[in-house]
Formats: C-alpha cells, structure tokens, sequence
C-alpha cells in the first residue's frame, strides 16, 4: 500500500470552541420585534379569510 492516500475516516475533525460551536446561527433567526402572529390562526386546509391591507 502506498502513504500518499490515507484513509480518510483516520483523520480527526478539528477542535473549535465554545465560542465557534454555533456559527452565525442568531443571523438566520428575524429580530423578536420584527415577527408578529397572525391575528386569527386558520386550521391546516381552512381558508384564511382575505385580510384588510
């Protein structure tokens, strides 16, 4: 066998902190004052009714 092709489920991912555990994650998530609920929730397969603008 040759060295120059190790196996690849030998190598160990890299270690990373506390602080890199959760990248980027509160970027995906809308401000808490920017999400409303919706006034009247419908049922699932219920029509909504058509909501004044």
């Amino acid at each position: 066998m040759s060295d120059k092709h190790p196996n690849p489920h030998q190598q160990q991912a890299p270690v990373h902190g506390s602080e890199e555990a959760q990248p980027g994650l509160d970027s995906l998530a809308p401000d808490d004052r920017e999400w409303r609920p919706t006034p009247k929730p419908t049922a699932p397969g219920v029509e909504p009714p058509p909501q004044a603008a």
